[in-house]
């Protein structure tokens, strides 16, 4: 929601799904395609650019990994 926004909560939901993961001993790595111009949100935790942009649903994309922990 727009009034959500700048507040931290996506960080705060993403860092706690990183914590979920580090206790899954089975994931070593997770990837996720995001919106070209979030990708800093996610490199921010920890998250790098893998290859070229792409289109899906008509909005450029990025694929982005991160090693777990």
């Amino acid at each position: 929601l727009k009034d959500s926004r700048r507040k931290g909560y996506g960080g705060m939901i993403l860092s706690r799904i990183i914590d979920l993961l580090n206790g899954m001993p089975e994931v070593v790595s997770v990837k996720l395609h995001a919106q070209k111009y979030a990708a800093p949100f996610y490199a921010r935790h920890g998250f790098r650019v893998h290859g070229e942009p792409f289109v899906e649903a008509d909005i450029e994309h990025v694929l982005m990994h991160r090693r777990i922990p």
